[in-house]
């Protein structure tokens, strides 16, 4: 009897040892204690999640940070925050307040800490001017999904590093605040410096956004390096902020779409696939042909853009001048066969990939047996017009594998990733290196790239800090607005024109005036590129 009365003891002090302990936990515990207890509210002051970076590391997204606060119903705490606070945010904060409940609100500037308020010091997804925003792309209303561009391709991955900074506040039996009790703070939106690495220069970025922003309406321009077709910078114009999508859908100007990666007609940059067709044939640059100023192919007229004609012209000074009547005798000489095997081997028929959603379709080349039995179908083709439609990433690329010495520069964007501790790994992918023309070859067109610039059609286009090669190109679109034809404007090239770092492509889609000619837009990236030291 005695010892099962013992036993009862025992058990019976255990149990109190047990309720004793936790008693003194919710009475006096840590934060963390507090904040497993059910009887608490947990307030979400901001969340965060993977960054993506520049080529140098550089954040593109999540660079600004803000000082929000959490606290709990006080109007001392309340005054004390109302002018770090906007209009709106502050009269949502104090409505949950008169619940009785505790809240956070995003400051719009620092302010003293005092007892009884909690602040955070978190990023930001977007900045107010987000640097390639049709590269970075947007998530959706609830900023938790990546919707377009790198945003939502890598969403996973940049899901992986997500953060949250929150405030969890001890409340009683009905759901009050408990004074004297601090709440259990965590923070972990530190996890979030991990992410994806481009290959974008955020530096180069912004100098094209810059130039696009003064001088182009509607359009795209694109910056890669020569020797790896790494993408440096792309802009599509016009632009959009994420902050404010719905408002570029609602003006329906085609904002949101990515003009770098979209098909136009191509025009006078397609000689240069004519140009490598005719000399990988054997055709010396020498060769002669008459411009009159009009030819007949079949029953079509064809006209050139000098009425009253160019005379006899080599193939290097017809290239310097764009004389179409050139290229369709051209053509005609070497076969239609040859510049279409060419536009295939650098690459027309096959997409560009720079990542799921940011990706440029095969351009729309003419039926091979159309050609064939089409004198005046080849003689279209020959100078970029007809049934061609052509991105810029891929005009981009053919001027890069000329100014790499014949060799395929395959364009990226994705250079790596690193994770929460900033550990970079690279992306292992193909850089290209197949040789798509002969040496002979490229030389001779870049020696033709550059008299454009020097004495041919592309004079506009004259850095006034460095030399560049390049070609334009005018394409009729077939469109007509108001009395004028709608066409698009082309510049691509390549600077310095002795040592080639940087190809540079500038579309001006429906080109109205001189402000707006890629030439111009091409000379204006290339010296600002020279002046900030980059070449």
């Amino acid at each position: 009897m005695v010892k099962r009365l013992k036993v009862t003891f025992t058990i019976l002090l255990l149990v109190f040892c047990i309720l004793l302990g936790q008693l003194l936990r919710i009475s006096y515990g840590k934060p963390a204690q507090v904040a497993a207890s059910q009887n608490s509210w947990t307030v979400n002051v901001a969340s965060s999640r993977g960054t993506i970076y520049d080529t140098n590391l550089e954040p593109l997204v999540n660079e600004k940070h803000i000082y929000s606060a959490a606290l709990g119903p006080s109007e001392a705490l309340l005054s004390h925050i109302y002018s770090s606070t906007t209009t709106e945010d502050f009269a949502a904060l104090r409505e949950q307040l008169r619940k009785g409940l505790p809240g956070a609100v995003r400051l719009t500037q620092p302010v003293a800490f005092i007892d009884g308020l909690e602040l955070f010091w978190t990023p930001t997804r977007y900045d107010d001017r987000l640097a390639a925003p049709h590269v970075i792309g947007y998530l959706d209303s609830g900023e938790t999904k990546g919707v377009a561009g790198i945003e939502r391709d890598y969403d996973e991955l940049l899901t992986r590093y997500n953060g949250k900074a929150t405030a969890t506040f001890a409340v009683d039996g009905s759901g009050r605040l408990l004074a004297g009790v601090e709440p259990y703070c965590q923070d972990t939106t530190k996890n979030s410096v991990g992410g994806i690495v481009l290959t974008l220069d955020k530096n180069i970025q912004q100098i094209v956004e810059s130039v696009g922003d003064e001088s182009l309406n509607k359009g795209a321009l694109l910056v890669m390096r020569s020797d790896s077709g790494e993408v440096v910078a792309m802009a599509s114009y016009p632009t959009f902020q994420p902050n404010s999508v719905a408002e570029s859908i609602e003006t329906d100007n085609g904002a949101l779409l990515n003009r770098a990666v979209s098909l136009y007609d191509c025009g006078s940059v397609f000689k240069m696939i004519t140009t490598a067709a005719a000399l990988e044939q054997g055709v010396p640059v020498d060769t002669a042909f008459d411009c009159c100023g009009f030819i007949d192919v079949e029953d079509v007229r064809f006209h050139c853009h000098n009425r009253l004609g160019h005379g006899k012209l080599s193939m290097t000074d017809a290239f310097a001048q764009s004389c179409n009547l050139y290229y369709i005798q051209l053509a005609e000489r070497i076969g239609a066969q040859a510049v279409y095997d060419m536009a295939i081997k650098f690459g027309l028929a096959e997409s560009l990939s720079l990542s799921a959603s940011i990706t440029a379709p095969q351009a729309v080349l003419p039926d091979i047996n159309t050609l064939l039995s089409s004198r005046s179908a080849t003689a279209n083709f020959s100078f970029g017009q007809g049934y061609l439609m052509v991105s810029p990433l891929h005009i981009a690329k053919i001027a890069a594998v000329i100014s790499n010495g014949g060799i395929d520069t395959t364009p990226s964007l994705i250079k790596g990733f690193v994770d929460e501790k900033l550990q970079f790994s690279a992306v292992q992918e193909g850089r290209g290196g197949k040789r798509i023309i002969s040496r002979t070859t490229a030389d001779a067109l870049q020696r033709m790239m550059e008299k454009v610039v020097t004495d041919g059609t592309g004079q506009s286009a004259s850095p006034n800090s460095c030399t560049a090669a390049g070609k334009t190109g005018t394409a009729e679109t077939g469109q007509i607005s108001g009395d004028a034809r709608v066409t698009q404007s082309w510049f691509v090239g390549y600077i310095p024109a002795e040592n080639p770092q940087f190809v540079i492509c500038a579309l001006t889609e429906d080109a109205n005036n001189a402000s707006e000619k890629s030439t111009v837009l091409f000379r204006k990236i290339a010296d600002k590129l020279s002046e900030e030291g980059i070449i």
